[in-house]
């Protein structure tokens, strides 16, 4: 199994006021949430009505896969919302039948 998380910064220089960032904010991550699947959250800066930083991820078998699905939701806030991205990161986790990352669920459940 692998994650790939995607932390990207954007800046939003014509929201006049964090009610309006928010409502911004809302239709940006429900767009992505349908049209990519992705896991999306709001995550630094929130009462900065300037920058937009935005957290997502993916879950799937192939990173270069889960990789192109981010940077595409990362291109469609650019493109469909006209606000430039400032920055964007990713970081990829891989986790394998023996990773030890076990909460003890699989105890209950084995």
């Amino acid at each position: 199994m692998v994650v790939v998380v995607c932390r990207a910064r954007f800046l939003i220089p014509y929201k006049p006021s964090l009610k309006d960032k928010r409502s911004f904010v809302q239709a940006i991550v429900a767009r992505l949430k349908s049209r990519y699947n992705l896991a999306v959250s709001e995550v630094d800066e929130l009462d900065n009505h300037e920058v937009l930083t935005l957290g997502f991820s993916a879950v799937g078998r192939e990173v270069r896969t889960l990789q192109r699905v981010l940077q595409g939701g990362v291109a469609y806030i650019e493109s469909q919302f006209g606000i430039e991205c400032l920055e964007d990161t990713q970081e990829i986790l891989t986790y394998s039948q023996n990773t030890p990352f076990s909460t003890g669920c699989e105890e209950k459940y084995s």
